[in-house]
């Protein structure tokens, strides 16, 4: 019982793959599939979230306001890394768009993705 009672506790601490091919982001409902732009978010109620593209992830956030836990993103070794701590190149050619893909020798912050999203909704787009 008490493993139960720790594993529970442990849950939405840590990241984890989504089942990947299968598993739709909720911001755009395109199936994640790129390991290379995966993101994540856990909230306070315990919901995980995978989104195919960092920004959809902040795009999300923007839009719905959960209460987060914990955002994570992939890097390009396939780890997950804490979102608020990762390092981003601008301009890949990322799922939808949105143009970050985690690099530990990119100069953007998770301050310019949430910038880049809050202008395109500002724009009309999402």
């Amino acid at each position: 019982r008490a493993v139960l009672v720790v594993a529970a506790w442990g849950a939405g601490r840590r990241a984890c793959d989504p089942g990947w091919g299968t598993q739709a982001c909720p911001h755009r409902a395109r199936l994640v599939s790129d390991p290379h732009f995966a993101a994540e978010l856990t909230t306070t109620d315990g919901d995980r979230f995978f989104f195919d593209d960092p920004g959809c992830m902040a795009a999300y956030v923007h839009d719905r306001a959960p209460h987060v836990r914990k955002m994570w993103v992939r890097d390009g070794a396939g780890v997950w890394v804490d979102a608020a701590n990762a390092h981003f190149k601008k301009g890949a050619s990322s799922p939808m768009d949105y143009g970050f893909m985690t690099d530990p020798q990119g100069h953007e912050g998770w301050d310019a993705v949430v910038k880049t999203v809050n202008e395109r909704a500002l724009r009309g787009g999402s």
